[in-house]
């Protein structure tokens, strides 16, 4: 099913399979040019989620992970017991890669995973872009609920149904079948292998010593959009803060362009 997804790719990637302490990690990689730039998908995906904005940074050296404990090609042998664990895994797979001080863009649980390995290994990160990041303001489980299960449910549905819960949901994703039964299909069979995310203390926040990005959809269903933006202003006062008017969480696939320029913009 996701091979399907990634042979509809314009530059296919070169996947890579490194050996960590938590058990092997899959990364694609497209050569390019720049600072190295590492891309975390949300939860229930996997980095094929990221293909929209990777295809607009043509160019651009551009490395995606599966997250650990996720649903994607990372296997996972040895438990998380802790965030910091969390971080060490990370940290060994870039190390393994051959990635140094690298960019770090994340969105929703990778958002949370670009935050915690910039706040437990800080001399990894050269820069973080974080799109509707989990740990900055309380998930909303209703929200999360009213969002995701619709477009799961697309996959199930005629195409006359997914345009329409993509308009609800503010998320072109839902109209394509492909993802969505990617996502039905994690949702269902994967036993989640993440540590507890509770929000980053406002001690965590504070230490993120790196260049910070924060780009939030106006509407995201996930979270509070301006509780979220005020407290990174609050404690990351050097943050820059973007929000997208109109956009819900599944903003790096309705405003790519806004996203790749924040991606752009941070690159050292």
């Amino acid at each position: 099913m996701e091979d399907a997804i990634w042979a509809r790719a314009a530059r296919p990637p070169a996947p890579h399979d490194v050996d960590t302490s938590f058990g092997p990690t899959r990364a694609y990689h497209w050569p390019g040019d720049g600072e190295p730039l590492v891309l975390l998908h949300g939860g229930l995906c996997t980095s094929v989620i990221w293909l929209p904005v990777i295809e607009a940074l043509d160019g651009r050296d551009v490395w995606a992970v599966d997250i650990m404990g996720d649903v994607g090609r990372s296997e996972h042998r040895a438990p998380f017991t802790t965030e910091a664990d969390f971080a060490t895994w990370l940290d060994e797979a870039l190390g393994a890669l051959g990635l140094d001080a690298v960019c770090v863009g994340g969105h929703s649980l990778g958002g949370w995973v670009a935050l915690n390995l910039a706040v437990h290994r800080p001399d990894r990160v050269v820069s973080l872009v974080l799109f509707d990041p989990g740990g900055v303001a309380p998930l909303n489980m209703n929200g999360l609920a009213k969002w995701g299960m619709p477009t799961m449910l697309g996959s199930l549905a005629p195409a006359a149904v997914r345009r329409r819960i993509a308009r609800r949901t503010r998320n072109p994703m839902a109209e394509d079948k492909q993802m969505c039964r990617l996502i039905l299909h994690g949702t269902l069979r994967h036993r989640p292998g993440i540590p507890t995310r509770g929000l980053l203390t406002d001690d965590d926040l504070a230490s993120v010593s790196a260049p910070m990005t924060l780009v939030v959809g106006e509407r995201t269903e996930m979270f509070d959009s301006i509780a979220m933006r005020d407290r990174v202003r609050q404690l990351a006062p050097g943050a820059r803060t973007e929000l997208i008017e109109g956009a819900g969480h599944a903003l790096i696939h309705s405003h790519v362009d806004r996203c790749v320029a924040a991606l752009t913009a941070a690159q050292p």
